[in-house]
């Protein structure tokens, strides 16, 4: 079993706290986990620094909206983005079982209906995950695919759009990319809004809304091109920072070197200012409270990456 492990940086490096089993050590985590965190405030920073994280100030009903328009089937061979582009909304899109759909495909502008737009696959739903389950690796073989053969996104939206459920998918790159590809993102709702770039949620009215992730099984491919010197066989994290377009790999020791278990299994995260990564790892170097790892201090907007087997 892995051992989830917080890091907390000063800007250059990041400690690793191992969880304990104990009430006592549990709280001796957490109160050093306080002190980090007290000891490196972040700017513009008004959380009161006893304070780890607040509770939910509001909820969100993504709740089943039962179906009210047609049902469209896309079969394996049929056009995908034809049938997003007439759907209205209340109408579901049944995508074949266990069929791939190759593109980079467009949520296109819509507006908002009683019922969303639902995107699934075509199974009962009792052969998928219930209700408020994770979906897991384990359906990906009865799951309809999505996935692109670029670095772009297999599926981004045309801004505004509203009212969208996607629900019983897979969302993937093809795993034969071209020497040296990197992918960053798979699914994109909304842009940056850069004008230059091309990029259109130029205003608040422009921002895509109502856009559900339902038991959506979104994942990488086994890259080892991510950085050099990247030969350990096992999955890392990495932060990219997509302002000054690097990538550093971070499940790694303070000297550099390479994990020798998987890293990030459970799904990393890292905090909008770019001071924190947290993620799970079995190796070594990253599970003792002694040790400390390597951590690209990013900008606003950069994101982490996993890549690389887990078992």
């Amino acid at each position: 079993m892995s051992s989830a492990a917080v890091f907390f940086t000063d800007g250059n490096t990041c400690s690793a706290v191992r969880p304990q089993s104990s009430a006592t050590a549990d709280s001796t985590v957490l109160r050093d986990v306080r002190a980090a965190i007290a000891a490196t405030p972040a700017q513009n920073d008004t959380t009161p620094r006893d304070s780890v994280a607040d509770l939910p100030r509001s909820l969100v009903d993504v709740r089943w909206v039962a179906p009210t328009g047609q049902t469209i089937r896309v079969g394996p061979n049929d056009n995908l983005q034809s049938a997003l582009d007439r759907a209205k909304p209340g109408d579901v899109i049944r995508l074949a079982s266990g069929a791939t759909y190759f593109g980079n495909f467009t949520l296109p502008t819509k507006v908002c209906g009683t019922a969303p737009i639902v995107v699934r696959t075509d199974v009962p739903d009792a052969d998928l995950p219930g209700e408020g389950e994770r979906i897991t690796p384990a359906a990906s073989p009865r799951l309809a695919k999505i996935a692109t053969r670029n670095n772009m996104p297999a599926l981004r939206t045309t801004n505004p759009t509203c009212g969208w459920r996607l629900f019983g998918l897979e969302v993937t790159v093809r795993s034969d990319l071209p020497p040296g590809a990197i992918h960053y993102v798979l699914i994109a709702l909304g842009d940056g809004g850069s004008v230059k770039g091309g990029q259109t949620q130029t205003t608040a009215a422009r921002v895509p809304s109502r856009i559900i992730l339902d038991r959506v099984y979104v994942h990488g491919t086994e890259a080892t091109n991510l950085v050099p010197g990247d030969t350990n066989g096992w999955g890392d994290v990495f932060v990219r920072d997509r302002l000054n377009g690097t990538t550093e790999r971070v499940s790694i020791s303070s000297t550099g070197a390479q994990g020798n278990a998987a890293s990030g299994h459970h799904g990393p995260s890292i905090t909008p200012d770019g001071r924190f990564v947290t993620f799970s790892s079995r190796a070594e170097a990253c599970r003792t409270r002694t040790s400390t790892c390597s951590v690209h201090t990013a900008a606003p907007g950069a994101s982490p990456v996993r890549s690389g087997p887990t078992a």
